[in-house]
């Protein structure tokens, strides 16, 4: 993965941001961070976190590149409402929608957590949700090894 990567994404989903009236921002402390992944897929997993983000965002959404010693962390953080803790773990259950609203006749059959950690799985890395987004809502965060 190169930081082009994630760049070219946040473009690519501009339209739909713009369509949502949320403001969809692309921040990298890095100028380079490469890692041994399939970009096809990963696209695809960050693609799944910022449309989600964007659906639940109230006017904003973040995706936040950062890096230590052993990881590559890519932070989706939204204004939405966020996701209670004790539901963590199960959005990444296969047909899992937490909103009602979200049906499988408007298109969401709550596959694409379940997808995006299938992929973090055959990249050796995670996804997880957590409750710090620096936005207040909801925060969804990929874990790659260096």
């Amino acid at each position: 993965m190169q930081l082009m990567v994630l760049d070219t994404l946040c473009n690519d989903l501009s339209h739909l941001a713009n369509q949502q009236q949320v403001n969809l921002i692309f921040k990298s402390e890095e100028a380079v961070v490469l890692c041994d992944v399939d970009s096809q897929w990963l696209y695809r997993a960050v693609q799944n976190l910022i449309s989600n983000g964007i659906d639940y965002a109230n006017q904003q959404v973040v995706c936040i590149l950062t890096r230590d010693d052993n990881s590559i962390y890519i932070d989706i953080d939204d204004d939405g409402q966020g996701i209670a803790p004790d539901q963590h773990q199960a959005i990444f259950d296969p047909f899992v929608r937490l909103d009602s609203e979200r049906s499988r006749e408007s298109g969401h059959f709550g596959l694409g957590l379940a997808i995006t950690e299938k992929i973090m799985d055959w990249h050796h890395g995670a996804v997880s949700a957590r409750s710090d987004s620096s936005l207040s809502g909801a925060r969804l965060r990929l874990q790659l090894p260096v």
